[in-house]
């Protein structure tokens, strides 16, 4: 009932239960704060300093209870009594560890971060250096002290190298908000001290690394990187992993610096292979992720799978490699037969895991499609979602089952098969799933009429076996057949990605903008305003317009899958820092 008073801000009555109850139970300290704070609400300061004296007595080793007695001086105007009593406090304590911590975090909750840091230090005299090492460092970054707390970190590291990953975890909760970089800047500024001062040690240039990383200066982070690799001689250890962590920030120039260093080291090195294996994952990934790529950049591209095939050859471990390699031949430089020959020679290897062949059972059914075979795929789908009927592999060969079953115009398969895939545990499946069930259902069965959907899945096949000129002829007769059909925005989008592979931007564009407008409530809307925006910042070089664009995700799309990205393109482009 004291409680109930409490909550629904009954003070009186509150209080006057809350005195009972800690006459009989004053060691209860839920009684003793609940009754000191309905005290302070009714403003009665006197009952609150008798109550807080007597618990005082009552526990005379507990000095954080002194600290409720100095905010009562504080508040009834009396600054030096209040001082006073948190001196007291400190003399008072018991050097044991809850004590400490008690008392350190009763000045912390009144934001006293001072006298919390003595509390702590006051701790350490008599448990040792280093006890509260990481709780004084908080404190320190809190009030400000970026010089101190830098300090006492390089502190920590001495004698403790071990403690490196606890550092890194206090950190990255300040470096995220740390906007203007003083924290940063203090903490980069004593880490080069030391990196310069200890050239034996390692531990101070891994934290200059991972600051590095979390600054996104990769640069800084791979000069680093190479140094340390150097002097402990990793073989190059090192540089892969900042590697896959500048993939991961899609910065692919850096990632491939990386990986290039670890290969001019040689197969004396044993990450040679993978460094191999990684450039050639990075460099395709600098150059598909462009709009502007060449044919020259892709030819350049297959010399370096061709390369990396001939010396890892076909293992488990260059299993990626070749599927990789095999999609660049099919869907890029529309050479489906050395696809082909790529997938069957790896999947006659005895080796190979199940999941890496399914994977390449996969591959190859999407290279057959491209040379016009619309039945071995589906049997390869059928053994893959067989093997693996309730994993990942297995669920995509059901969608791509149900995309080549669309391809030959059976939709009431197709249609039956993305149904479970709706639920996928891969986004990206599920995605695809309820993208192809959506046009399924827009536009089949509309006034007893199939054709149109019939002419888009033709238009897709086309463009999908590399057929741009013949999809866009497919496109063009169903817009002049059936200019008013609600598949048109699907039109639209399909004809905007065609002219993206073929580099004619403007025409791309334009379809874009038509959808957004005139198809503002379709299915499609963000879809088109998110990849206009994309191409406004990338190919047109216009942030301004860019900027309104993805504005236009977030206000007129909350919904969308794009929300997320399209935010933080946009605050990148108004010039926000991001961590």
């Amino acid at each position: 009932m004291a409680l109930e008073y409490f909550n629904s801000g009954e003070f009186q009555k509150a209080s006057d239960l809350y005195e009972k109850l800690y006459e009989k139970e004053p060691g209860n300290e839920v009684f003793y704060k609940n009754l000191l704070t309905s005290y302070k609400n009714l403003e009665d300061l006197k009952s609150a300093e008798k109550l807080v004296r007597k618990h005082i007595s009552k526990n005379p080793k507990e000095a954080h209870f002194l600290v409720d007695l100095a905010i009562i001086h504080r508040e009834k105007g009396d600054e030096k009594s209040c001082k006073k009593t948190f001196e007291q406090a400190l003399k008072e304590l018991v050097p044991l560890p809850d004590k400490v911590n008690r008392l350190a975090s009763a000045f912390s909750n009144i934001r006293e971060t001072d006298y919390a840091i003595q509390a702590y230090l006051q701790g350490e005299k008599y448990s040792g250096t280093g006890t509260y090492a990481f709780e004084i460092t908080d404190l320190t970054i809190r009030k400000g002290d970026y010089t101190g707390a830098s300090t006492k970190l390089m502190e920590v590291l001495a004698y403790d190298p071990s403690s490196l990953s606890r550092v890194q975890n206090l950190l990255v909760r300040y470096l995220e908000d740390d906007v203007d970089g003083p924290l940063q800047t203090a903490l980069k500024s004593a880490l080069l001290k030391e990196v310069q001062k200890n050239a034996s040690g390692n531990v101070y240039p891994n934290l200059l690394i991972w600051l590095f990383v979390q600054q996104k200066n990769f640069d800084a982070a791979i000069m680093q990187a190479k140094a340390l690799d150097k002097r402990l001689k990793e073989g190059g250890e090192r540089l892969v992993e900042l590697g896959g962590i500048c993939l991961e920030n899609e910065d692919y120039d850096r990632a491939v610096k990386c990986y290039e260093y670890v290969v001019e080291k040689g197969t004396s090195s044993s990450y040679y292979y993978s460094a191999r294996t990684m450039l050639v994952s990075a460099s395709r990934k600098k150059i598909t992720s462009s709009y502007k790529y060449t044919r020259e950049d892709l030819l350049k591209l297959r010399d370096l799978y061709s390369v990396a095939y001939l010396e890892v050859g076909a293992t488990e471990s260059s299993a990626s490699l070749v599927i990789d390699y095999a999609d660049l031949e099919a869907f890029y430089l529309n050479n489906p037969e050395k696809a082909r020959e790529l997938l069957e020679n790896m999947l006659e290897q005895p080796r190979i895991s199940p999941r890496m062949r399914a994977e390449a059972k996969l591959k190859l059914a999407d290279v057959l499609i491209i040379l016009g075979d619309m039945w071995e795929p589906a049997l390869l789908y059928g053994q893959v979602d067989k093997e693996f009927k309730n994993d990942l592999p297995g669920q995509e060969a059901k969608f791509r089952s149900a995309r080549l079953a669309y391809f030959r115009g059976d939709f009431e398969l197709a249609q039956n098969q993305v149904k479970v895939l709706k639920a996928s545990t891969s986004k990206l499946i599920a995605n695809d799933a309820l993208s192809l069930s959506l046009l399924i259902i827009d536009n089949l069965g509309r006034d007893s009429v199939r054709a149109p959907l019939q002419f888009f899945a033709k238009a897709d096949l086309e463009a999908y076996q590399n057929n741009p000129q013949k999809a866009l002829e497919t496109l063009n007769d169903l817009l002049g057949f059936y200019p008013t059909h609600p598949i048109v925005d699907e039109v639209l989008y399909k004809q905007a990605q065609i002219y993206i592979k073929l580099g004619e931007f403007n025409e791309a564009i334009s379809r874009l903008e038509r959808i957004y407008t005139e198809y503002a409530v379709d299915n499609l809307a963000d879809d088109a305003l998110f990849l206009a925006a994309d191409m406004q910042e990338k190919v047109f070089q216009n942030p301004t317009l860019a900027m309104q664009l993805y504005e236009k995700v977030l206000t007129e799309h909350n919904s969308s899958l794009f929300v997320a990205e399209a935010r933080k393109r946009y605050r990148r482009l108004r010039g926000d820092k991001l961590n």
